[in-house]
C-alpha cells in the first residue's frame, strides 16, 4: 500500500513538473516570436528609412577634387588635367539618373544611371564601383580612385 501511494505521489509531482515546463516552453517560445517580430518590424522601418538600402548620392553637382592611386594623392595629375582644361564632373538627378563627364566637354557627357554601389553607363552598360560619403563621391575604375566633392 505504501509502495502504491509512493508511486501515485510521483505520478502527480510528475504531472505538475510537466505542467510547469509545458508553461515554461510557452513562456520561452511566445518570448522568441516576440522578439523575431520585433526584429522583423525593426528591419523594414530601417529599410524603408534607407539605413539598409543602397545610399545614392544626393542630387546635385560634383567637381573631381582628387584622384588617389594605390592609396596616394595624385594631385599633380588633376593640376595637370585643370591646367589643359580639363575639369571631369558629375551631375546626379533625384530619379537616380545623372551624367559624367571626364573632359568637362559638354559633348562628351555619359549619361549614367546610380544602382547598388554601382554606376552604369546608359549607352555602353559598363558599370564601375562608387561610394558615397561626407559629400563626396568616390569612383572607382582602373586601379585609380576619383574623388568628385559637391560644389
Amino acid at each position: 500500500m505504501a509502495e502504491k501511494k509512493a508511486k501515485e505521489t510521483k505520478k502527480a509531482e510528475t504531472k505538475r513538473d510537466d505542467k510547469e515546463c509545458n508553461k515554461g516552453s510557452k513562456i520561452a517560445l511566445f518570448t522568441i516570436i516576440g522578439v523575431a517580430v520585433v526584429a522583423v518590424a525593426t528591419f523594414i522601418i530601417l529599410g524603408l528609412c534607407g539605413v539598409f538600402g543602397a545610399k545614392v548620392p544626393p542630387a546635385g553637382d560634383y567637381e573631381l577634387v582628387d584622384v588617389v592611386k594605390d592609396g596616394e594623392s595624385q594631385s599633380s595629375m588633376l593640376s595637370l588635367m585643370k591646367a589643359f582644361g580639363v575639369s571631369p564632373s558629375l551631375k546626379v538627378n533625384n530619379d537616380k539618373t545623372g551624367k559624367l563627364n571626364m573632359t568637362g566637354e559638354s559633348d562628351n557627357e555619359e549619361e549614367v544611371e546610380f544602382t547598388d554601389k554601382k554606376i552604369k553607363s546608359k549607352s555602353s552598360g559598363e558599370e564601375v564601383d562608387y561610394t558615397y560619403k561626407d559629400n563626396k563621391v568616390t569612383i572607382t575604375a582602373d586601379g585609380s580612385d576619383m574623388v568628385f566633392q559637391k560644389k
